[in-house]
């Protein structure tokens, strides 16, 4: 994993709506839920819950499969992994200090 990719998935998690979908379905694992028992059980629109559900896709936290004329949404757990080696190691070995090319803020290169 490498910083766009975490920044994408910690973005995508940053959304109350969205962080709660995602802790829904890790608590089914691979079985994931129907959009509409999503939708149902977060008291929101189907239209509201798509719009959410496309960017933890995007962010590659969960995927999306279709049942008859239903999506089924599920959380990605190979991204789950990698995410929590990408903290454990920048935790834990000292990488992604200042002064190791990481980019700001800004956009500009530290080091």
């Amino acid at each position: 994993m490498n910083d766009d990719q975490a920044i994408a998935a910690f973005a995508a998690l940053g959304h109350e709506i969205r962080f709660t979908i995602w802790r829904m379905l890790l608590a089914r694992g691979g079985e994931g839920l129907s959009a509409g028992i999503l939708a149902k059980r977060l008291g929101i629109s189907a239209s509201t819950l798509s719009f959410h559900a496309r960017t933890l896709v995007l962010a590659g936290l969960m995927r999306q499969r279709r049942v008859q004329r239903n999506f089924v949404y599920a959380v990605e757990p190979q991204l789950l992994l990698q995410l929590t080696e990408y903290l454990r190691l920048g935790m834990f070995t000292g990488s992604h200090l200042p002064g190791d090319g990481l980019r700001t803020c800004s956009g500009r290169t530290r080091g």
